[in-house]
């Protein structure tokens, strides 16, 4: 009877070595083997609120606003806090491991709007922007605007940015849906931007922006607008939300968070600096419900001017008027908080 050699099954480091081979599992760099005594190091905390981290490399993090709510004034924060150790920056700290720059990406606004953006970081930061030299610091941050391209020209810029810059260890991209516009209404447009986000992550962070669907607004349930929206709130590590309080104060809550998880944040809110021109923390105690109740009937009853019924449009417009606040926002605060306040008639609203 022939005995069977069991001399190479016995050594577990020949049958490791079989299990690596390009025969049984392909190379690839996307592809985590996961094996007896394999050590993998632990990522490190690039982004944090509060003392909370909220990011590691390579994973991801949604940021999704309400309009109009700062969603751009918070990655101007996230820059600011690693490129100067002091400055107001609504609680956000970046500590980049190994690597000295971020790279943030704007795809809507123009350049001028742009540049503003990139000017109220460096003030942010303390930096004299009459100096005709940009401190050493300054170049921590790459600032581009993608505005002009197409999707598949933006994904392919930024590959080359990153290409090229590897001292990059933090992406910001906003908005997202511009990087796959047909995402927003069907799935078909998300494989692109996941190739190429899988392909740019694994040792960097990425924090994308997206808008809220404006329904979510009028129910209070924020909710990532389209397809897109619902990919990111499903892959990404955490999720921060921002939405409008009151006429100008805004609140950061962190709805998701699988780094930070026992550690608990209460919502951090924020308003618009005139004198500064731009967001900065606030203290602000929300409403109490009789309280916010009287808010709004004497907002109402200031709109209405006296007149027994308006039409639905009218009244939001003249909201728009009296709060500085965007259509969306407006309809939003209409449907949370006045709407139980007036009767619905065949012209519109009247005063209860």
């Amino acid at each position: 009877m022939k005995i069977k050699d069991t001399k190479k099954t016995n050594n577990k480091q020949d049958i490791f070595s079989n299990l690596l081979s390009p025969n049984i599992i392909p190379k690839d760099k996307l592809i985590y083997i996961n094996a007896w005594g394999k050590k993998v190091k632990s990522p490190e905390i690039i982004l944090s609120i509060k003392g909370i981290p909220l990011l590691t490399s390579g994973s991801w993090m949604l940021l999704k606003a309400e309009a109009k709510a700062g969603k751009t004034s918070h990655l101007e924060c996230i820059c600011a806090s690693w490129i100067a150790d002091v400055c107001n920056t609504i609680g956000w700290k970046t500590q980049l491991f190994g690597k000295t720059k971020i790279l943030l990406i704007d795809t809507e606004q123009g350049e001028h709007e742009s540049q503003q953006s990139y000017n109220r970081i460096m003030r942010r930061c303390g930096f004299d922007m009459e100096s005709p030299e940009p401190p050493d610091e300054a170049l921590r941050l790459i600032h581009i605007g993608l505005k002009r391209y197409n999707e598949d020209e933006m994904i392919s810029k930024i590959t080359e940015i990153l290409s090229k810059n590897p001292e990059i260890g933090l992406v910001l991209i906003d908005v997202a849906s511009d990087l796959a516009p047909d995402s927003v209404m069907n799935d078909s447009g998300l494989k692109p931007l996941q190739t190429f986000l899988n392909s740019i992550s694994e040792e960097l962070g990425v924090v994308v922006t997206i808008h809220v669907n404006e329904n979510s607004q009028l129910s209070g349930n924020l909710s990532a607008r389209g397809h897109i929206g619902k990919y990111f709130e499903r892959k990404c590590t955490s999720i921060i939300s921002l939405k409008n309080e009151t006429d100008n104060t805004y609140s950061l809550m962190v709805e998701r968070n699988r780094i930070g998880s026992n550690s608990k944040l209460n919502p951090i809110y924020y308003s618009y600096n005139t004198e500064l021109d731009m967001f900065t923390e606030t203290d602000y105690t929300p409403i109490k419900t009789k309280e916010k109740e009287e808010y709004y009937k004497n907002l109402i009853e200031e709109i209405m001017q006296g007149k027994t019924e308006k039409p639905y449009s009218e009244i939001v417009e003249l909201l728009i008027k009296k709060t500085g606040k965007t259509k969306g926002a407006c309809e939003a605060i209409f449907s949370r908080n006045i709407k139980n306040l007036m009767e619905k008639t065949n012209i519109g609203y009247k005063l209860s």
